[in-house]
């Protein structure tokens, strides 16, 4: 009995490779310029400081973002590519590595601006002041007009003496405070017990 041989030619199973077509490399088909991406972070931001970023993105201030920019974009398309810019940029600034270009770099810089962690938080004293805007519109509005001069006088005497209340009220809370940092002072050994008054 004789054994078949087996052949020792072997076919190639692998197509030779291929390199895509130009068109489907992303940037042959590139929307937005580094100059539009620069604008458009630009005029982003400036509408981001008015209110929030996501706030911001509503259609009047699209509008605005499209005159500034060179070339005609749709809101979906501008709106893409803020969210593109906005994913980039959270993952550039976990690994700084990322930034290669002085592009990037330029655009990590304004994007920090509108997304970082110090442009989310709104200090305190501008949130306050913002609070006491809203409610001076509100008290000039024009249901005032509507309303009994008489109750609108009353309503205003009590706005008056809240406020005189509330002066009142401060003026004690300094001296509380006063008297307390001498207590510390004298505590640490600044003050002396008998120069207390």
């Amino acid at each position: 009995m004789s054994t078949p041989k087996r052949s020792t030619t072997t076919t190639n199973l692998r197509s030779p490779t291929k390199s895509p077509p130009p068109s489907s490399n992303g940037n042959s088909r590139r929307l937005f310029t580094e100059s539009d991406e620069i604008h458009l972070l630009k005029s982003f931001l400036k509408l981001s400081k008015q209110s929030s970023p996501s706030s911001a993105i509503t259609s009047p201030n699209l509008e605005r973002i499209q005159t500034r920019l060179d070339h005609k974009f749709t809101h979906s398309q501008i709106i893409d590519k803020l969210r593109r810019l906005r994913i980039k940029y959270h993952r550039e600034a976990r690994t700084k590595s990322l930034i290669k270009t002085p592009h990037d770099t330029r655009l990590h810089k304004i994007a920090r601006k509108i997304w970082g962690k110090k442009a989310q938080q709104l200090p305190k004293e501008e949130h306050a002041k913002e609070e006491k805007e809203k409610e001076k519109e509100m008290l000039k509005g024009k249901w005032w007009e509507c309303s009994d001069e008489e109750k609108v006088k009353e309503l205003q005497k009590r706005w008056v003496l809240l406020r005189m209340e509330e002066a009142e009220l401060m003026s004690k809370k300094a001296e509380l405070i006063k008297k307390q940092m001498k207590l510390i002072a004298q505590a640490l050994g600044f003050y002396s017990s008998s120069s207390s008054s």
